[in-house]
């Protein structure tokens, strides 16, 4: 399952607590859902955006650029994804 998540949703401070409770809510490994993102959202205010995929992932949930492959929380070295993450 994904989700595409936009700038303004990514600011949101309350974002992961909901994927959260959406995820347990469903009834689904956080690993069955994958956030997409578009390149607007890679590129603005990376720190902010870099924190809440670190965070993202640390709930096991993948996420991928629009543009790009999943980047699954198991395996945070694929291709094109952040050296950071």
């Amino acid at each position: 399952m994904s989700v595409n998540l936009s700038a303004s949703d990514i600011s949101d401070l309350d974002l992961l607590e909901s994927i959260s409770r959406a995820v347990t809510g469903a009834g689904i490994e956080p690993t069955d859902l994958v956030v997409e993102v578009t390149e607007s959202v890679l590129l603005n205010d990376t720190e902010q955006t870099m924190d809440f995929l670190t965070r993202l992932k640390d709930l096991g949930v993948g996420w991928r650029s629009t543009t790009s492959a999943p980047h699954s929380p198991r395996s945070p070295t694929s291709a094109g994804s952040p050296s950071t993450i």
